[in-house]
């Protein structure tokens, strides 16, 4: 091809035609730029469907992570809420048990493991920069962001107050060993110190229930605008 065009413009240039060589060599310029440009449009056509596809196999992947978490933060509602109607029933009832294998092992943080690996991986990749929808990305941030620091700082609170009740007045044999369990209760409930710190641990665990439900709502909107996004792209 390139020894063709090149023939034509020794055969111009020869017959003394020099304005139509001109004429000739800018077209064959302007031809080549076109097939670049061509060639370009492609290539980016090629690149566009590539992210695409890595971007549904990332939202897909961080579908995936939600619906597990979602059986996590179940699960810790659920839990949560049998123990903290327990430990009430308990004190109410004066049948506080002082022992290690009691109540006590029921005060601490719940096991809230949240799965973020998918996002974080397509964030690091730059997958989610192609969000378009300004509520994917509010959702986005509303749950792996703002909802997972509520209730991790919960949480913290409440492992911190269950543990001030544990190693100051809960621990078997601390101080009670010549007392029954219901005196032992009777005598803790007259402590205002405990009070105060079961006061605050009742509290936070109550916050903690509300902040989990919350936060199982927002994850079920983000697997639904996820859902809605993929079925618009493919």
């Amino acid at each position: 091809m390139i020894k063709f065009f090149r023939k034509i413009r020794q055969d111009l240039l020869s017959k003394g035609k020099t304005g139509k060589y001109f004429k000739y060599a800018i077209g064959e310029i302007v031809l080549v730029v076109i097939g670049i440009l061509i060639a370009l449009q492609i290539n980016n056509l090629n690149e566009q469907k590539k992210l695409t596809k890595e971007y549904i196999s990332d939202l897909n992947a961080i579908k995936e992570n939600l619906e597990k978490d979602a059986i996590v933060i179940s699960g810790n509602i659920k839990n949560g809420s049998r123990y903290a109607k327990e430990f009430l029933e308990r004190i109410n009832s004066n049948s506080f048990i002082v022992d290690e294998s009691s109540i006590i092992m029921q005060l601490g943080r719940p096991t809230l493991y949240i799965d973020n690996s998918s996002y974080i991986n397509a964030k690091n990749k730059n997958t989610l920069n192609l969000i378009q929808s300004d509520s994917l990305k509010n959702v986005f941030h509303e749950y792996y962001i703002r909802q997972i620091e509520l209730v991790q700082s919960s949480a913290d609170n409440l492992e911190k107050y269950g543990n001030m009740l544990k190693q100051n007045y809960l621990e078997s044999g601390r101080y009670y060993e010549d007392l029954s369990k219901i005196e032992i209760m009777n005598s803790l409930m007259k402590q205002g110190p405990f009070i105060d710190y079961l006061d605050l641990y009742i509290n936070e665990r109550e916050k903690t229930l509300k902040k989990l439900k919350v936060m199982k709502d927002v994850n079920t909107k983000l697997i639904e605008t996820i859902d809605a996004e993929l079925k618009q792209i493919e």
